[in-house]
């Protein structure tokens, strides 16, 4: 005699959250020929609502921001930028 299926149990589908507006966007590029390479490096470029603030790159000894349309850039080494974070959320 063959086995008998057990019934299926109905789930109840949870209510779908309505989705925040999206504000921000970051757009990646990706060059790691190597890791252990000097000038492998990530590229980001950030935009809000549409408009660009600016470009984050990071490297492997550093981290770069170019705001947007300026042609100098804030570049900090990694444990700088440690500092500037600690500091900055820490209080530290």
């Amino acid at each position: 005699m063959p086995a008998k299926k057990k019934p299926v149990e109905k789930t109840r589908k949870q209510p779908v959250p309505a989705q925040a507006d999206k504000r921000h966007t970051v757009r990646a590029q990706v060059k790691i020929p190597e890791l252990a390479k000097s000038g492998a490096s990530m590229s980001f470029e950030i935009y809000a609502e549409g408009k660009k603030l600016g470009t984050i790159i990071i490297g492997q000894g550093s981290f770069t921001w170019y705001g947007k349309k300026r042609s100098n850039k804030g570049k900090l080494d990694w444990t700088r930028f440690a500092e500037f974070m600690d500091t900055h959320f820490y209080g530290e």
